[in-house]
């Protein structure tokens, strides 16, 4: 995809500092970090979102997506990390292209992320179980 900046980045159109790259997969630090060793996993194939990428590849991404994390977490001394995956604008998906963060914790602060619970009844997430099974 022309204007996606991921794909220029692995076209080599657009600088980033890479961490780990093979046939298939890119990845690279994050250019505005939550955290230090803030990186992204991406697809060379341009694939907007987890919906969009045939199952083998996402299968590949996340088991590089494991192995990037591990040595986040050995080499930068961290303590734990988040994994996230993002899709479609109203999720804050800010890149069209199937990517996930590893974003580590280093020092003694927690990551702090911050979800509005709801308060539901069994009944009420039974409905809710049955819409996504197609009943």
């Amino acid at each position: 995809m022309t204007n996606c900046i991921f794909c220029k980045i692995v076209a080599g159109e657009k600088d980033a500092s890479r961490v780990y790259e093979d046939e298939q997969v890119l990845a690279f630090l994050d250019h505005h970090p939550i955290r230090l060793g803030h990186t992204l996993v991406i697809s060379k194939n341009h694939y907007e979102t987890i919906l969009d990428i045939p199952d083998n590849e996402l299968a590949y991404l996340i088991q590089i997506t494991k192995k990037i994390a591990g040595k986040i977490m050995k080499n930068l001394n961290a303590k734990g990390f988040r994994i996230s995956n993002n899709n479609y604008r109203a999720a804050r998906q800010l890149v069209p292209h199937i990517h996930f963060h590893i974003i580590p914790v280093t020092g003694d602060t927690p990551l702090s992320v911050t979800f509005d619970r709801l308060e539901l009844t069994f009944e009420h997430l039974d409905d809710i179980a049955k819409k996504i099974r197609g009943s």
